[in-house]
Protein backbone atom coordinates (compact mmCIF):
# COMPACT_ATOMS: atom_id res chain seq x y z
CA UNK A 1 0.00 0.00 0.00
CA UNK A 2 2.81 2.43 0.90
CA UNK A 3 4.57 1.83 -2.39
CA UNK A 4 1.36 2.41 -4.34
CA UNK A 5 0.72 5.63 -2.43
CA UNK A 6 4.30 6.78 -3.03
CA UNK A 7 4.01 6.07 -6.74
CA UNK A 8 0.62 7.78 -6.96
CA UNK A 9 -1.17 4.55 -7.81
CA UNK A 10 -4.77 4.15 -6.64
CA UNK A 11 -5.16 0.51 -7.65
CA UNK A 12 -2.66 -1.57 -5.67
CA UNK A 13 -3.64 -4.80 -7.42
CA UNK A 14 -3.10 -3.27 -10.87
CA UNK A 15 0.28 -1.93 -9.79
CA UNK A 16 1.35 -5.37 -8.55
CA UNK A 17 0.13 -7.06 -11.76
CA UNK A 18 2.18 -4.63 -13.85
CA UNK A 19 5.32 -4.93 -11.71
CA UNK A 20 7.77 -7.79 -12.13
CA UNK A 21 9.13 -9.67 -9.13
CA UNK A 22 12.53 -8.14 -9.85
CA UNK A 23 11.10 -4.62 -9.81
CA UNK A 24 9.32 -5.29 -6.54
CA UNK A 25 12.54 -6.67 -5.03
CA UNK A 26 14.38 -3.53 -6.17
CA UNK A 27 11.81 -1.35 -4.43
CA UNK A 28 12.20 -3.41 -1.26
CA UNK A 29 15.97 -2.97 -1.39
CA UNK A 30 15.60 0.74 -2.07
CA UNK A 31 13.28 1.11 0.92
CA UNK A 32 15.89 -0.56 3.14
CA UNK A 33 18.44 2.06 2.03
CA UNK A 34 16.13 5.08 1.80
CA UNK A 35 12.90 4.67 3.77
CA UNK A 36 10.01 6.78 2.50
CA UNK A 37 6.46 7.54 3.51
CA UNK A 38 4.63 9.13 6.43
CA UNK A 39 6.92 7.74 9.13
CA UNK A 40 9.97 9.26 7.43
CA UNK A 41 8.11 12.55 6.95
CA UNK A 42 7.40 12.53 10.69
CA UNK A 43 11.12 12.13 11.40
CA UNK A 44 12.00 15.03 9.09
CA UNK A 45 9.45 17.30 10.77
CA UNK A 46 10.75 16.23 14.18
CA UNK A 47 14.32 17.08 13.16
CA UNK A 48 13.28 20.59 12.15
CA UNK A 49 11.24 21.06 15.33
CA UNK A 50 14.14 19.93 17.47
CA UNK A 51 16.51 22.37 15.79
CA UNK A 52 14.10 25.29 16.20
CA UNK A 53 13.54 24.37 19.85
CA UNK A 54 17.26 24.13 20.56
CA UNK A 55 18.06 27.39 18.73
CA UNK A 56 15.52 29.11 20.96
CA UNK A 57 17.42 27.96 24.03
CA UNK A 58 15.89 24.58 24.72
CA UNK A 59 17.62 21.27 25.04
CA UNK A 60 15.63 18.41 23.63
CA UNK A 61 16.24 15.07 22.00
CA UNK A 62 14.77 14.07 18.67
CA UNK A 63 12.49 11.51 20.33
CA UNK A 64 10.72 14.37 22.11
CA UNK A 65 9.34 15.58 18.77
CA UNK A 66 8.42 12.28 17.10
CA UNK A 67 4.66 11.99 16.83
CA UNK A 68 3.23 9.10 18.81
CA UNK A 69 0.09 7.52 17.42
CA UNK A 70 -0.13 4.81 20.07
CA UNK A 71 -3.08 6.55 21.68
CA UNK A 72 -1.32 7.01 25.01
CA UNK A 73 -1.29 10.61 26.27
CA UNK A 74 2.19 12.07 26.66
CA UNK A 75 3.31 14.87 28.94
CA UNK A 76 4.50 18.09 27.36
CA UNK A 77 7.92 17.30 25.92
CA UNK A 78 8.91 20.86 25.24
CA UNK A 79 7.15 21.71 22.01
CA UNK A 80 4.65 23.98 23.79
CA UNK A 81 7.50 25.88 25.45
CA UNK A 82 9.32 26.12 22.12
CA UNK A 83 6.21 27.50 20.43
CA UNK A 84 5.73 30.04 23.21
CA UNK A 85 9.39 31.10 22.99
CA UNK A 86 9.04 31.55 19.22
CA UNK A 87 5.88 33.58 19.78
CA UNK A 88 7.70 35.77 22.32
CA UNK A 89 10.51 36.42 19.82
CA UNK A 90 7.99 37.40 17.16
CA UNK A 91 6.24 39.75 19.62
CA UNK A 92 9.56 41.42 20.47
CA UNK A 93 10.20 41.94 16.76
CA UNK A 94 6.75 43.51 16.32
CA UNK A 95 7.27 45.74 19.35
CA UNK A 96 10.65 46.89 18.01
CA UNK A 97 9.12 47.74 14.63
CA UNK A 98 6.33 49.70 16.30
CA UNK A 99 8.81 51.58 18.49
CA UNK A 100 10.85 52.46 15.37
CA UNK A 101 7.76 53.84 13.62
CA UNK A 102 6.86 56.06 16.61
CA UNK A 103 10.34 57.55 16.90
Amino acid sequence: MLLAMTLGRHDVDAMLREMTAEQFAEWEQFYQLEPFGPWRDNVHAAMISQQVHNVLGGKAKLKNFILDFSGKPKPDDGWVRALRAWSDVRQCERDARQAGKKA
